[in-house]
């Protein structure tokens, strides 16, 4: 039979007596205070980040219709929104967390989207991790991702009008994205979801 366990004596006097009832209160006000201040940042940021994905979202489709100048004037759109975005995000409270609310999230990857498939219609190639600086690794990746889906749908509309040689640099294009990205470990993160 085990030894019975000897209870230590409450601390004298108890902490609970000298006020606050034993909580470290300017140490959870100031928890509590940083909150508010990241919940008001994120509130803040919202609206701006849906404005920016939508300018982003339809400069895609214009680009995938064919309206090269409105795309353009769109993608603009998105990418001084993005600008101010970030700007706003990392001036405040945990940048990084912010960066990653949904409504932030989808705003880089459909703005990252946007510019990696006009500067496929530029280049003919998938744009550099250094022509979107401003994004992270992860937001670029989730762009390229995003630019292959949109790069699939493009493809099938080339063939439909019979141009061989638009989806031939389509599929060696998806075909070199797909065998880099596979090169990664993602483990069990959004980019990994997202190459499957």
């Amino acid at each position: 039979m085990a030894a019975a366990t000897e209870l230590p004596a409450l601390p004298s006097p108890p902490a609970a007596a000298a006020g606050g009832g034993g909580v470290p209160e300017a140490e959870v006000a100031a928890m509590k205070a940083e909150m508010e201040s990241e919940r008001a940042l994120r509130e803040s940021v919202s609206p701006k980040a849906t404005a920016a994905a939508t300018a982003a979202l339809h400069a895609t489709h214009a680009f995938q219709c064919g309206a090269m100048a409105e795309g353009q004037r769109l993608l603009a759109e998105a990418e001084a929104g993005v600008a101010a975005l970030l700007a706003e995000i990392e001036a405040g409270p945990r940048a990084w967390y912010t960066r990653g609310a949904p409504a932030v999230a989808h705003c880089l990857e459909a703005f990252a989207t946007a510019a990696c498939f006009w500067h496929f219609f530029a280049h003919g190639a998938l744009a550099a991790r250094a022509s979107l600086a401003s994004l992270q690794d992860s937001e670029y990746l989730q762009g390229a991702m995003g630019f292959a889906q949109e790069l699939s749908r493009y493809a099938i509309g080339r063939a439909t009008a019979g141009d061989v040689g638009s989806v031939l640099l389509c599929s060696t294009l998806s075909a070199s994205l797909f065998a880099k990205l596979q090169e990664f470990d993602f483990r069990n993160g959004p980019l990994r979801r997202k190459v499957r």
